[in-house]
């Protein structure tokens, strides 16, 4: 089921904050308030930031066709291997 509502995005680097968007260290998740985002940034500032759409697309380019309620089957298609989890 494909819902049409807001996100918002959080980017995880187990490496840390200091890499580019297209290194393969990070993960993004979807949140759908802001403020469950900011929790789980606050959780772990080290390794986690709020991002923008424009900069989840960056990190996870399934995000220009699909949005996190899709079913991502063949995401490797779209994607370079780095799935968007939906909290």
């Amino acid at each position: 089921m494909t819902k049409k509502h807001r996100h918002f995005y959080a980017a995880s680097s187990y490496m840390g904050l200091n890499y580019t968007y297209d290194s393969p260290c990070w993960d993004l998740t979807a949140f759908d308030s802001s403020a469950e985002r900011d929790a789980y940034v606050a959780d772990d500032s080290e390794h986690r930031e709020s991002v923008s759409i424009a900069t989840a697309r960056k990190i996870s380019p399934w995000l220009r066709k699909c949005n996190p309620h899709d079913d991502q089957t063949g995401y490797y298609t779209y994607n370079t291997g780095r799935e968007v989890y939906h909290a």
